[in-house]
């Protein structure tokens, strides 16, 4: 799946709900990697990917304060939201237990934003041949109404 469209918000949900289709037929772990500036909409991706995957939402957005959200669907596959944002260093990624939500959660699927702020951890996933990987980067386009969605697939 290769996308690049410019789209509202409620285009960017469906987008969501297609990627989402996409994950619900894979069984092994598969990885989101959300990015774009602040307020580009990686919190309303994930909300829109998570109910699409049937995971039920808290009524917040963002787990930047609690750094991770874990959800299990009724089909009992394990959706995890990561939101970065917060941490300065690859010290306190490995010491929060990131890597751990990738690499010992088999079958989950992992939903991360700010993961580009550490670039070690970003190109061990990307190198990573054991999963789907999608990177979704968000940009204002010309008005704050309209994002450009780029959708990358990086293994499959």
């Amino acid at each position: 799946m290769k996308v690049e469209k410019n789209c509202d918000e409620s285009q960017l949900v469906a987008l969501m709900q297609e990627l989402a289709r996409e994950l619900s037929h894979r069984s092994g772990s598969c990885w989101i990697l959300l990015e774009g500036p602040l307020g580009a909409g990686k919190s309303t991706a994930a909300r829109a990917l998570i109910q699409a995957l049937d995971g039920a939402l808290p009524p917040e957005g963002s787990p930047t304060f609690a750094l991770a959200h874990e959800y299990v669907n009724r089909a009992g596959r394990e959706i995890i939201h990561l939101d970065l944002y917060r941490l300065d260093s690859l010290q306190e990624v490995e010491a929060a237990g990131v890597p751990a939500y990738f690499w010992e959660r088999p079958g989950a699927i992992v939903i991360s934003e700010w993961t580009s702020k550490f670039p070690a951890l970003e190109e061990s996933l990307t190198q990573e041949a054991s999963c789907s990987l999608w990177r979704v980067d968000l940009q204002f386009k010309d008005s704050s109404q309209t994002r450009q969605v780029r959708i990358q697939a990086f293994c499959s």
